[in-house]
C-alpha cells in the first residue's frame, strides 16, 4: 500500500496490514493524488504546489520528476488515473491528459470541457485487470 502525506512532504509505503511501514520519497511539496502503473512497476503522483508528474519505482529508487503540467498558470492538480499510455488528472474544474510514450512527455488538449463544480476523484477502467465473473 502507498500514501502520501502532503504536511511532510513524504510518500509512505507498508503492507495492507500497515506492518513495515517506510517513507520510500521525500517528495518536493505537497503530494497528492497517486496511480500505480503495476505493468512498470512505478508509481507516480502529483505535486501540487510545484504543478508536476512525479513518480519512482515501488521503493523510492528512481525518483523521477516528468513534466510540469502548469502552463504559466495555477492549476494545481488533484486526482491522476492512468488507462494504457495515457495519464487523466483533474485540474479544478477539468479533466487532462497526456501520453507518457512521447518524449519528452506532453500534455495533449483537454477533451473533456468543464466537469461542475469541481473533480473530486477519477477512475480508469480496464477490462484486462478486473476479474471475470461466474
Amino acid at each position: 500500500m502507498f500514501w502520501s502525506d502532503s504536511i511532510k512532504d513524504k510518500i509512505y509505503r507498508s503492507s495492507l496490514a500497515g506492518e513495515n511501514r517506510v517513507a520510500i520519497v521525500n517528495a518536493s511539496s505537497s503530494p497528492r493524488g497517486m496511480v500505480i502503473d503495476y505493468d512498470n512497476e512505478v508509481l507516480y503522483w502529483l505535486e501540487w504546489f510545484n504543478e508536476r508528474l512525479e513518480g519512482s519505482n515501488y521503493d523510492g529508487s528512481n525518483y523521477t520528476k516528468y513534466i510540469s503540467l502548469g502552463q504559466g498558470f495555477v492549476v494545481y492538480p488533484g486526482y491522476i488515473t492512468l488507462l494504457g499510455d495515457l495519464f487523466y488528472w483533474s485540474e479544478g474544474s477539468t479533466i487532462e491528459r497526456l501520453n507518457r510514450t512521447t518524449s519528452p512527455m506532453e500534455k495533449l488538449p483537454n477533451v473533456f470541457g468543464k466537469v461542475y463544480p469541481r473533480v473530486q476523484g477519477i477512475a480508469a477502467f480496464n477490462s484486462s485487470r478486473q476479474p471475470l465473473g461466474t
